[in-house]
């Protein structure tokens, strides 16, 4: 789930081991992660909260265009006919 981002920090100067010093977690764990093996959401918000990015960017997800949220209740509910 992480590896792109891992990659990412590797190309950048980090190390293994100054990754995982920086997330608080073992250097075998982001080994465990350099090869593919998953994680929790609550690893994935320690690496976003240790380099100040967002979750999106951890998991190398591109954000759907943004729309205000009362619009999007609106466009929600629109179709729908409530029995009274």
């Amino acid at each position: 789930m992480i590896k792109k981002f891992l990659e990412s920090l590797k190309s950048r100067g980090y190390t293994q081991e100054q990754i995982a010093e920086k997330v608080g977690l073992g250097q075998s764990y982001i080994s465990h992660l350099m090869n593919g093996k998953n994680c929790s959401l609550e690893t994935v918000i320690k690496f976003a909260d240790a380099f100040g990015v967002s979750l999106d960017e951890v998991v190398g997800r591109t954000p759907p265009e943004k729309k205000p949220l009362s619009n999007s209740l609106k466009d929600h509910g629109k179709g729908l006919a409530l029995k009274g």
